[in-house]
Parts: structure tokens; C-alpha cells; sequence
């Protein structure tokens, strides 16, 4: 495979040829980066990424031992206040606190803990794509902006949802099956050491299967770095004012059915792919559902410069 150095824009830009004597389409746009090219793009910020997903991964699992904590506590005060009052767990009153903390302070947790990771990520990427395409643009600037606090909210919401979900059945089967505090303290203890290593007896593996989704460490990093990468790029692209953007899909026999036919589809920068019947801004996109972002290895690559229709 050559390497990008082997290969020299035309008129500084990767201009993208329009077909004669019709309009274009971004479906019927056609990139002039080679095959070469793209394998070589994709391999460098799936490079970038995957070194990144040890510290996305230790930083999720400091965050769910922070969630784990502060659940606990909430447990412990409400079995202080039942012996108190000589009373039963009040379970519905339990779960609303911990619903509040989740919806709240363990999002803003979660915020605070990957920002420096999602933003060391993106400036090692942006620094990556500069190089490439022989452009001058501080990837920092992104930080600052709109589209980039509304991915840090929507990324802890997402993974908030899924522990309000799973806490929230938790709860109930311990209601249903009138669990003593003991009991929950030692399921909610499960639950998060499933979340963050994956290591259960048997029993609790199985308990676990039948209700949960397992081991969300390694899915939160691997889906993260890749959102986090395509995030970036999106902004990137955008700040040196490219006009347009390439799905890039590694077509290696393990890509999803969707991602694969997205393989190759250009369109204007501010404008979504369509993936799967979905609208995507780029992999990883959180508008789109799990079946579709969680595990991608997919990336974008830049169109400097979009064709004129013809009339």
C-alpha cells in the first residue's frame, strides 16, 4: 500500500469531479481519493482510537466506581432512616433518589471525568489530519464550541439511560421478590462490578444475562473513541471549510451490512449521511440507535471542495 506522501492533491484540495450534463447527487458524487488512500486514512484514526480505548476505559470504569459509591450511599441512608423509623425499606422513595442522582450529578460526573481523555483524542486526531492534508488548524478552537458541549451532554445521558434502565429493573425484581437491604446492597454491588470487569460467579453471569446488558466497559470505549474521533473531524472539517465529507468503512468482512453500503457516500458537510434508513452526521452519531453506533470502526474523511450542480 503506498503511503499518503506518495500522493499529491490537485490545486492544493481533493476536488471532487462532476459528472457532465445532469445534477449531482451526493449519491452519484465520486471521490478522487484512491482506494489506497481511503484504507490508509481509515487506518490511521482507527490507529489513533484504538490506542485511546485503555484510557477511555479506565476512565469508565472510574466512573461507575464513582456511580457505584454514591448509590450505596444512597442504600446505606435509606436503611438508617427505615431502622430508624422501625420501618421497611421504602423502595419507591429509594429509587427516586437514585434516580435524581443519576439524572443529575452522576452525568456531570461522567462529563467531568472523559472530558480530558475525548479532548487529548480529538487533538491528536485533528493533529493527524492536519499533517495529512497540509492544513493549519488549532483543533482546540472546537472545544469551545456549541456543537461540541451538546456531544459531552448527550454522551452522559446515553449512558446514564442505560444504568436508569438497568437499576430501575433491578429494583423492581428486588420488590417483587421482597429482597432484605443486604440483598440489594449485593446486587447493586454485582450489577457495577458486571459494568466495569465483567466478573460474576456463574450464577450472577447468568442472573445478569437473562435481564442486563454485560460488560459496558469495553463497549463505552470502543464506541466513545470512535464518536469521540468523528465528533472531532466533523468540527475539524468544518473549521477549515471544507465543503463535504466521505463515509469510510473498513471492508473487511466484519463491517455491518449498513455501514457497508454508507461505504463511499459523500455529502455536504452539514448535511447527515444516510446509514441503515437513518440520518447520520458521522459514526457514532447519538441520534442514531445502538444497532447502529455501538462497536463501529467506521470514520470520515474530508471533500474540500463540492461540485457545482449543472442545470
Amino acid at each position: 500500500m503506498k503511503s499518503l506522501t506518495d500522493y499529491e492533491p490537485k490545486d492544493g484540495v481533493f476536488a471532487i469531479p462532476m459528472p457532465k450534463g445532469k445534477a449531482t447527487t451526493p449519491a452519484e458524487t465520486k471521490s478522487l481519493l484512491t482506494t489506497d488512500q481511503k484504507a490508509l486514512l481509515w487506518k490511521q484514526q482507527d490507529n489513533i482510537a484504538r490506542r485511546w480505548e485503555p484510557k477511555f476505559a479506565e476512565a469508565a470504569v472510574q466512573a461507575f466506581e464513582d456511580d457505584r459509591r454514591a448509590i450505596l450511599a444512597l442504600v446505606a441512608d435509606a436503611k438508617g432512616k427505615s431502622k430508624a423509623r422501625k420501618a421497611t425499606l421504602n423502595y419507591g422513595e429509594l429509587l427516586d433518589k437514585i434516580l435524581a442522582y443519576i439524572a443529575g450529578d452522576s452525568q456531570d460526573n461522567w462529563r467531568k471525568v472523559f472530558r480530558p481523555v475525548i479532548e487529548a483524542l480529538i487533538v491528536q486526531q485533528g493533529e493527524m489530519w492536519n499533517a495529512a492534508m497540509g492544513m493549519q488548524f488549532d483543533v482546540r478552537n472546537i472545544f469551545a464550541e456549541a456543537a461540541f458541549q451538546d456531544y459531552l451532554i448527550k454522551f452522559a445521558q446515553q449512558i446514564a439511560q442505560t444504568t436508569n434502565d438497568d437499576i430501575t429493573a433491578l429494583l423492581q425484581q428486588g420488590m417483587k421478590e421482597g429482597w432484605s437491604i443486604p440483598d440489594m446492597e449485593k446486587a447493586l454491588g454485582s450489577l457495577f462490578e458486571q459494568y466495569m470487569d465483567g466478573e460474576l460467579t456463574d450464577e450472577q453471569r447468568a442472573w445478569f444475562e437473562e435481564r442486563m446488558p454485560a460488560y459496558r466497559r469495553e463497549n463505552i470505549a470502543r464506541t466513545e473513541t470512535i464518536r469521540a474521533s468523528a465528533t472531532g473531524s466533523q468540527a475539524l472539517f468544518k473549521g477549515w471549510g471544507a465543503q463535504g465529507k466521505e463515509w469510510l468503512t473498513a471492508m473487511d468482512g466484519r463491517q455491518r451490512d449498513t455501514h457497508g453500503a454508507a461505504n463511499g457516500q459523500i455529502v455536504p458537510i452539514d448535511e447527515p449521511f444516510k446509514v441503515g434508513g437513518y440520518d447520520m452526521m458521522h459514526p457514532g452519531d447519538s441520534n442514531a440507535p445502538a444497532e447502529e453506533v455501538c462497536f463501529c470502526r467506521c470514520s470520515i474523511a474530508p471533500v474540500l471542495v463540492m461540485p457545482a450542480a449543472t442545470p
